[in-house]
């Protein structure tokens, strides 16, 4: 098959006629402001391409998206990037409040009696930030949920 044909292609397990690619093709250059996600969204629903559960085959629309732009057949949108969750990290000072001359390790029966309480205030907000910055092993990054 020349890369300037359509012919039948198969994605997870599913035969995709001549006509369907060319279909494809239109759709995606009568779409051109979609991201790529939304428009493998669009193409499942045209095709009826969905898994047993109904929802749409949505990452295998996008490889074969991804697929048949590799071979020419169509153009696809350029890739938007994606948005960072986790936030910059957030910058927390530290002070010798939390410092400790030597880490505990033990089990935690060692160190009775042991309890939990909620962090209310902001001097006891920034110290539990702090704690969390030095001993988690990722740091503070911030309030999350």
């Amino acid at each position: 098959m020349r890369s300037s044909e359509p012919g039948e292609w198969i994605q997870c397990g599913r035969s995709f006629s001549a006509q369907e690619i060319r279909q494809i093709g239109e759709t995606v250059a009568w779409l051109p402001g979609l991201a790529r996600k939304e428009l493998a969204a669009t193409l499942c629903e045209h095709l009826h391409w969905h898994t047993a559960a109904g929802t749409p085959k949505i990452q295998a629309c996008q490889t074969l998206l991804e697929r048949l732009a590799a071979t020419g057949l169509l153009g696809l949108p350029v890739l938007r990037r994606q948005p960072n969750h986790s936030g910059p990290h957030a910058a927390v000072a530290l002070s010798a409040r939390t410092a400790a001359d030597q880490p505990w390790a033990g089990p935690l029966c060692r160190f009775k009696p042991v309890s939990l309480e909620v962090v209310r205030g902001a001097a006891d907000v920034a110290l539990w930030n702090e704690y969390i910055e030095r001993f988690h092993p990722l740091g503070y990054r911030g309030a999350f949920g």
